[in-house]
């Protein structure tokens, strides 16, 4: 299992965007749709650059590493932040690009793009505990996995940094915008 873990932690951001690419290709955007996918992706872009400036490198790479135990910044409050963050992208994306005439594939393929990413963290928890122990099963013990509870974690450990956090999301925030442009322009054709 954990081999399988490995793998698909590697394949983590090809498959993400298959369903990326599947979403521009069929998409037939409306102007309310790319108005509420926007706003869901634009919260969800937010959380990852905040995370991102929090943990840096490690969290880009193709195997796990954790020089030290984040939890600061949005770490403080939930424990995949970065997945959140890519939760709610797909989720904005899906919704420019079938809202309202297709609910049904919304739920659908956010299904599958939440249990990649559910996989994901328990992939990652289990190396964390391994790794940190005791202190990661503290953290665990009062931060929620995916939604927050409104409590911070009261030993915060990692600082925010501008620099790391462009420089590790720069490429991402790139592919962002231009799976946005693409939106906007199919909206365009659409009417929307």
């Amino acid at each position: 299992m954990e081999r399988l873990g490995n793998l698909i932690f590697r394949l983590r951001g090809a498959l993400v965007a298959i369903l990326a690419v599947y979403g521009v290709i069929y998409a037939q955007p409306t102007g309310e749709g790319l108005a509420y996918g926007l706003a869901i992706a634009v919260t969800g872009e937010g959380l990852r650059i905040w995370a991102i400036g929090y943990s840096g490198e490690p969290t880009r790479g193709e195997t796990l590493d954790a020089p030290q135990l984040i939890t600061a910044g949005p770490y403080a409050f939930v424990r995949n932040p970065l997945y959140v963050g890519n939760l709610l992208n797909s989720l904005g994306v899906l919704m420019a690009a079938f809202y309202p005439w297709d609910i049904p594939r919304i739920l659908g393929l956010w299904s599958l793009v939440a249990a990649l990413y559910v996989f994901l963290g328990s992939h990652e928890e289990k190396f964390l505990a391994g790794l940190f122990g005791a202190e990661y099963a503290e953290y665990q013990r009062r931060v929620p996995a995916w939604v927050p509870n409104g409590h911070e974690f009261g030993k915060p450990t990692g600082a925010f940094c501008v620099r790391r956090s462009w420089q590790f999301e720069r490429t991402s925030l790139m592919w962002w915008c231009l799976i946005w442009l693409v939106m906007a322009a199919k909206g365009w054709l659409y009417g929307a």
